[in-house]
């Protein structure tokens, strides 16, 4: 990836946004990585819709 895509695309990661804007670095294991907007919502939009109880 080059430069201005991974800058351009660390907005959709909510824990590397941060009140100012300036540019957040995040160093840790791959378990614990940082995950996508659009993944946190499929995750809750499952939680929610597809375990519900019957």
């Amino acid at each position: 990836m080059n430069a201005p895509t991974t800058l351009s695309r660390r907005n959709d990661f909510p824990g590397m946004v941060t009140p100012d804007g300036a540019p957040w670095h995040y160093l840790d294991a791959a378990a614990t990585a940082q995950k996508p907007r659009a993944v946190i919502d499929a995750v809750a939009r499952a939680l929610g819709e597809d375990y519900a109880t019957v």
